[in-house]
């Protein structure tokens, strides 16, 4: 069943892609990345003018899975190195894209901090 038949998905920071997207889906990613302020900005460059950002990671406090090895390529580890609690999330998005962005943030019942981000 194709549940999205004109969707697209990638499997990697959208960098060389030059498409804007409608939505973006990012989740349990931002928490392994050497770097999770450019992976924010580089998703938040591919929305459309009214697309929206939708992200996931593990609530900092609750999170036991600690850093592994750096992959290959250097952008992300094979644990998680950043963490972020549900007071600590929105203020990283804020600061992270866009001052005159929306963002909407909640602690999901699974435990996760939830954002949706539009332009």
């Amino acid at each position: 069943m194709n549940w999205c038949p004109s969707g697209t998905v990638h499997d990697a920071l959208l960098e060389a892609v030059e498409e804007k997207y409608d939505v973006i889906f990012c989740t349990e990613v931002l928490e392994h990345m050497a770097n999770p302020t450019e992976a924010l900005l580089s998703m938040f460059q591919h929305l459309s003018d009214t697309g929206v950002l939708v992200l996931t990671v593990p609530d900092g406090r609750q999170d036991h899975h600690s850093a592994g090895r750096i992959r290959e390529d250097g952008s992300a580890y094979w644990g998680h190195v950043n963490f972020w609690s549900p007071e600590s999330w929105p203020c990283f998005l804020q600061q992270s894209v866009n001052r005159s962005s929306r963002i909407h943030t909640c602690v999901m019942k699974s435990g996760e901090n939830f954002a949706a981000v539009w332009r």
